[in-house]
């Protein structure tokens, strides 16, 4: 891990420790996260980066987000899944 991910990794366990623990920064974390980044911790988002908070509902012991849909499978992942519009992700 170079320093600029160690720095992100520990904003990250910042923000998720005090919405933790804090149900006005969660709240506010939920509505208007750049605000709440800013005014609590001094994180300062791009208006160009778009970023969300949820909570994870009760009885999910995981959230999953998706990437973008890139392609149609050319072969079954049982066969080695590849994409039409990029190599497979052990090839990047």
């Amino acid at each position: 891990m170079d320093g600029r991910s160690g720095l992100k990794h520990g904003l990250l366990e910042s923000v998720l420790y005090l919405a933790a623990r804090d149900r006005q920064f969660r709240a506010e974390l939920m509505f208007d996260p750049r605000s709440a980044l800013f005014a609590r911790l001094a994180i300062q988002i791009p208006e160009s980066f778009d970023i969300r908070f949820i909570e994870r509902p009760r009885g999910i012991d995981a959230l999953v987000v998706l990437p973008r849909f890139i392609g149609v499978a050319t072969k079954s992942y049982e066969n080695g899944w590849k994409r039409r519009s990029s190599p497979p992700l052990s090839e990047k």
